[in-house]
């Protein structure tokens, strides 16, 4: 039986490789979306107009317990949409970056770790198979595990984060009540907070800082949520 390609059998659903360089610290991987076209996140039109590229760096699972880190050529696309409230829209990929750092199976790896070894002997392990991670890191998942899709988000967190400092910014949406990150946007605007907005009714208390996109986007996407502003 034919051996599935080297992409395969290290990248997450949905990538190709472009490039691969090994350093002393593991190997790093340059890939790009095998699709063509995106999907919008406000009206689901699909797009094949790129407008940009950004670069996001994620961990991923090591490979015979060699470390590996993803360097994903992401775009930005028009959306054609006439009807549509965004003019432009970055392609989400789920798999490949769950949370800020890691991708989603990586995730569900070390949680899996932690919920049968714990702190101390899962970090031990983790060490054998090439994923650096502290004991503190490995009890935080055990205590917090995925929240479920279904779970109404009644105060929401809303701030923004870094993929690369001074380049590329996402949007943090985060469970206050739970403690629990409940999404990341990959860009920081209105249309895309709103949008999240509206599929994810039930909102009543949002915070956010002084920022007018946030501000706009929390009284799009739901105007009937109080919106508390730090100083």
């Amino acid at each position: 039986m034919p051996k599935p390609p080297l992409s395969a059998r290290l990248l997450p659903t949905g990538l190709a490789i472009v490039h691969l360089s090994a350093q002393q610290e593991g190997l790093t991987l340059l890939a790009e979306p095998e699709a063509s076209s995106a999907r919008c996140l406000s009206c689901g039109a699909s797009s094949r107009r790129v407008h940009s590229r950004y670069t996001r760096k994620v961990s991923d699972l090591p490979w015979r317990g060699i470390a590996v880190r993803l360097e994903v050529r992401a775009r930005k696309f028009f959306c054609g949409a006439r009807s549509c409230e965004r003019a432009i829209f970055c392609e989400r990929l789920p798999e490949i970056a769950a949370r800020a750092r890691k991708t989603a199976r990586l995730e569900e790896a070390l949680l899996a770790i932690a919920l049968e070894l714990g702190g101390e002997a899962g970090s031990r392990l983790a060490r054998e198979l090439g994923l650096l991670v502290s004991p503190d890191a490995l009890l935080a998942r055990a205590r917090r595990p995925p929240q479920a899709p279904n779970e109404r988000v009644r105060v929401l967190g809303v701030d923004d984060f870094a993929f690369r400092k001074g380049n590329a910014y996402g949007t943090i949406l985060v469970d206050l009540e739970r403690r629990r990150v409940v999404d990341l946007l990959p860009e920081c605007s209105q249309e895309g907070l709103a949008s999240w907005l509206r599929r994810h009714p039930g909102v009543e208390v949002a915070t956010r800082d002084r920022s007018r996109i946030y501000k706009e986007g929390i009284a799009k996407g739901a105007p009937e949520a109080v919106q508390v502003a730090d100083r």
